[in-house]
């Protein structure tokens, strides 16, 4: 016949159980993916350790986590959402889930100060998701092979205050290539300046990339 639990052991199990259900970060993968709603559906990596009676050959049994659906993705943002970093996030990628202290529900519905709706602290439907955390065996890649940079707005080189436009590479060795003089001489004699015709024009600067003088 088991022991019957003191007031001591009670109390003990009744926090062990709440601090079961209290969360703060943990290592997750990407099950998939939405860009356009910004936000991923994860597979948590622990299991969550309960204790079995005491009579159990094992005193603790292991039970797999939800999966966390629709989580935000902590993209870095700023300048009222005109400046931001993003990259493509594929199915096993890892990272880390951080738990707010109140479901995110109701204020990334409205982006209000408000009720949340839900009084539980630091639960699972308070995820947002950190990429870039992952085991020690899956290190990154030199980063070179395919590696894009696509900027839409201007890039200033220097200072924000640059004016001096970049020559465009393509239209510079073209327009080296073709270039003509005028006055010509043969011998030792030095040509004149080159001809008007085949000097760079506006088409040839870049009108996004500017450089301090």
């Amino acid at each position: 016949m088991p022991d019957t639990p003191t007031t001591a052991e009670l109390i003990r199990r009744a926090i062990e159980a709440h601090m079961q259900e209290l969360h703060t970060a943990m290592p997750v993968r990407v099950i998939s993916y939405s860009a356009s709603r910004e936000t991923v559906d994860l597979v948590p990596q622990f299991r969550r350790s309960l204790e079995n009676d005491s009579q159990a050959t094992d005193p603790f049994e292991l039970e797999d986590l939800p999966t966390f659906p629709d989580v935000p993705v902590m993209w870095p943002s700023g300048g009222g959402g005109s400046h931001f970093i993003t990259f493509p996030l594929a199915k096993n990628d890892s990272g880390l889930a951080v738990f707010c202290e109140r479901d995110l529900g109701v204020w990334r519905s409205t982006g209000e100060p408000g009720t949340t709706g839900d009084q539980r602290a630091h639960g699972l439907a308070g995820a947002v998701f950190y990429p870039g955390l992952r085991p020690n065996g899956e290190k990154l890649g030199s980063g070179k092979v395919g590696s894009k940079l696509t900027i839409g707005s201007e890039v200033f080189l220097g200072s924000t205050g640059a004016s001096e436009r970049l020559v465009k590479g393509d239209a510079l060795l073209t327009l080296f290539n073709t270039h003509k003089h005028l006055g010509v001489t043969t011998g030792p004699g030095v040509s004149g300046f080159p001809d008007p015709s085949t000097l760079m024009t506006a088409a040839e600067l870049s009108s996004k990339h500017k450089l301090d003088s």
